[in-house]
């Protein structure tokens, strides 16, 4: 068992809370409790899309998770709730076949009333108000050659910023790298992302959405020279609506 308090102050944001945790054999479990104080209300201004937005200046956060390995096999989760019962859950596997190869599965499930404001969760938006699938998978090819693929499919189940309907995405990635000695790694990530939105400058009484496509190939490359760390970054960018 082991157990950790924190306390600390920074720009009018206040943080008290503890962690519980335990280790034994394959497991790691633990329970962590958090209140947050503001100097200042947080008060939104009043929107179609922000009604279920935090608005108060104390916030109380609980959440319990663990992490359970076997072999070369991990399983994961959290639950998480605030003071007003809302609760946020994240879980997943990993499969580990070597050092440099490995799968993974996740799904999250964010209520739309759940608000942690110091938080940092995995998430396309704000860590509220979203559900999703991720699978990705981590290989060495050829040639000392490392590839990265991930790809997302979330939902938004309620209103949110610019689009003011539930509304649907995916995202996926691609990326190898490759370092030649010590002091130069070279990587190229290709991306496509597709997001609803509502349609801009719409003269219309109702709100009308459309479906929009983002995609992006960057090749990057790094030297290090001593105390020294040289960069250089290309990219190409590609955006379309559907009907704006």
């Amino acid at each position: 068992w082991h157990a950790t308090g924190f306390a600390s102050k920074v720009h009018g944001t206040r943080l008290l809370g503890g962690r519980m945790e335990y280790r034994g054999g394959n497991l790691v479990s633990g329970f962590t409790l958090v209140h947050t104080a503001l100097d200042d209300s947080i008060s939104p201004a009043d929107r179609v899309y922000n009604l279920d937005y935090f608005r108060d200046n104390q916030l109380f956060n609980a959440g319990v998770d663990a992490m359970w390995q076997r072999n070369r096999l991990v399983f994961y989760g959290e639950v998480s709730f605030d003071g007003k019962g809302a609760a946020a859950a994240l879980a997943g596997t990993r499969i580990m076949v070597d050092s440099r190869n490995s799968f993974g599965i996740s799904y999250r499930h964010y209520s739309k009333g759940y608000h942690n404001l110091v938080a940092q969760p995995y998430a396309i938006g704000d860590g509220r108000n979203e559900l999703g699938w991720t699978l990705d998978a981590r290989m060495r090819l050829p040639l000392k050659v490392d590839a990265l693929l991930s790809a997302d499919i979330h939902s938004f189940p309620s209103l949110r910023y610019g689009s003011y309907r539930p509304s649907t995405g995916t995202w996926f990635r691609a990326q190898i790298a490759r370092r030649f000695g010590r002091s130069c790694h070279v990587s190229m990530r290709y991306a496509i992302r597709e997001k609803e939105r509502n349609v801009p400058y719409n003269d219309s009484a109702v709100y009308i959405g459309e479906q929009t496509l983002r995609r992006q190939l960057m090749g990057e490359m790094r030297w290090e020279l001593g105390s020294w760390q040289l960069a250089t970054k290309a990219a190409w960018s590609y955006f379309d609506s559907e009907n704006s």
